[in-house]
């Protein structure tokens, strides 16, 4: 119950992981008449326990200051409402690989209206770059028969030469500004986004054979 001798209205649990354990002591605090949004938890167990098996003290320091950190922020906490929120249908693709052809592909196959925005001049991305390794011209044709089956999709807007100049919104519900290669800008609203915007061998020699992100 909650302590209003002492006037306690936060709650920080240390212990499990909040996605494990956080819905039922947000219940409990629900029953107590606090606000479950009024809660913090310090998962002491992965980020500790498990991630320094065999070292005790190092594993109890780290999970004291998580602790700590928890506290500090559970200061901070406000009570929050619920609210139900539309989600929006279509789904936003950066980047016209292989790998988000594939994914347009597939939300479109599920019925989701799909953006899919390329910042070069046609999809493929590096499987149409003769400097791709063995078997280039088995991965370009793949490519070129991904973005075939993307021409016939009624439900898929392409954006080539554009790019993505402005993302907000939360979980279910973005807005996102798109801009072409003319300059025009398009307001896209979608419910989910897949970044497939590729990779790169890193140029310094020490580090051949890695990968980095293009940007």
């Amino acid at each position: 119950m909650r302590d209003r001798r002492q006037d306690l209205d936060r709650v920080c649990v240390a212990g499990w992981s909040p996605g494990v354990k956080g819905p039922a002591i947000q219940g409990a605090l629900r029953q107590a008449g606090l606000n479950p949004f009024l809660l913090e938890m310090a998962n002491i167990r992965e980020h500790a326990a498990w991630a320094h098996v065999g070292h005790p003290r190092q594993a109890t320091a780290k999970a004291c200051n998580l602790v700590r950190m928890a506290a500090a922020r559970a200061r901070l906490l406000e009570p929050l409402q619920r609210r139900e929120a539309p989600l929006g249908d279509a789904a936003l693709v950066v980047g016209g690989g292989v790998a988000g052809m594939t994914a347009a592909l597939a939300l479109a196959a599920m019925g989701h209206p799909v953006h899919l925005v390329e910042r070069g001049p046609r999809l493929g991305g590096r499987a149409l770059h003769p400097d791709t390794s063995a078997g280039a011209r088995t991965a370009a044709d793949h490519a070129l028969g991904l973005a075939r089956r993307l021409a016939g999709e009624a439900t898929v807007t392409v954006h080539l030469g554009a790019e993505l100049t402005r993302f907000e919104g939360f979980a279910g519900n973005f807005v996102s500004s798109v801009r072409g290669p003319d300059g025009e800008v398009a307001t896209v609203e979608h419910g989910a986004i897949v970044l497939a915007t590729g990779a790169r061998k890193a140029s310094s020699p020490a580090r051949t054979g890695l990968l980095e992100t293009c940007h």
